[in-house]
């Protein structure tokens, strides 16, 4: 009978590893649901975020109607790929459609094939025209639409700046678990920004490694890092690895985090088919005094809370 039990415990934390390992991984990158705005897109700002970076220039940000107005561009570019639209008139007039009825500065980038945000990026910055855009230091704001037709990828970057556009302060969004592995980087944290601005709109923006300083991914431990961006400086807190008084009960792999994983490898260490580098009282999650398949079961149900 505790054969049988084991198989479909560790049937059950096999296939839950499966599903679960990957959804944890978008989840850390995913953009801010409110922003209007895919991963691929806003990959795509936080990498034209770092050229502008490079070169000393403040970021952009993005805001749902102007992500509105690149997504409608985009789509327009699998019909005719020029900055005129379908209709004859020119690639301004979509301001006018999702409701921006002000601005000063505008600018366009459109691109078609490229696979993924980073090849799309590079391509831009290869042409003196479209690095230009990326490169001004008068626009403000960025709109980034995605489009697939006919197994092309269409790309648009819709560079905005309203009159008098100045942001007010800056609030940071933290993903539900500020415990990460050892080596994460800031990157991969999705943490977002949030600002107010004097356009009228509530602004986002990836935060990045280059807005930050105090964080070093290779040591474990708790962190302070100071985010530096827009003339504003805010802080956040992160876990790296299991702070060393702060033991994860359950967490068999010591990677900080309870996960799926954690009880397949409790499983196997109670039929003894591995040995855990982790102390046993880490493992023992019932307190029983031994590591059982019931040890398994408890941290399974765990993470599925």
């Amino acid at each position: 009978m505790k054969k049988i039990f084991a198989s479909v415990l560790l049937a059950c934390v096999m296939f839950v590893t499966s599903i679960l390992s990957p959804m944890l991984s978008v989840a850390q990158k995913a953009a801010p649901p409110a922003a209007n705005i895919s991963l691929d897109e806003w990959e795509v700002l936080r990498l034209t975020n770092h050229e502008r970076h490079e070169v000393g220039l403040e970021p952009l940000t993005t805001f749902p109607l102007l992500q509105e107005a690149a997504h409608i561009r985009a789509d327009e570019l699998c019909e005719l790929f020029s900055h005129t639209r379908p209709d004859g008139s020119t690639c301004w007039t979509v301001l006018d459609d999702v409701g921006i009825f002000s601005y000063s500065n505008l600018a366009e980038n459109i691109a078609a094939g490229y696979p993924t945000p980073a090849a799309v990026v590079e391509g831009w910055m290869n042409s003196s025209g479209h690095r230009a855009n990326i490169l001004n230091g008068e626009l403000c704001h960025l709109g980034v639409g995605r489009s697939i037709s006919g197994g092309y990828i269409y790309w648009a970057q819709f560079f905005y700046t309203a009159h008098g556009c100045e942001y007010t302060e800056l609030e940071l969004i933290m993903p539900d678990s500020v415990n990460f592995d050892v080596g994460t980087s800031i990157d991969e944290m999705g943490i977002t920004g949030m600002l107010d601005c004097d356009c009228g709109a509530v602004c986002y923006l990836p935060i990045s490694a280059d807005f930050c300083s105090g964080y070093d991914q290779n040591a474990s431990g708790r962190q302070l890092v100071t985010v530096s961006c827009l003339g504003f400086t805010a802080e956040f807190e992160v876990v790296i690895g299991n702070e060393e008084d702060e033991p994860l009960i359950g967490d068999a792999n010591g990677n900080g985090r309870l996960e799926a994983m954690d009880a397949m490898l409790t499983l196997r260490h109670a039929m003894g088919m591995v040995e855990l580098s982790v102390p046993l009282e880490i493992i023992d999650f019932d307190g029983s005094g031994g590591v059982t398949a019931i040890d398994a079961l408890l941290i399974l149900r765990e993470v599925l809370q």
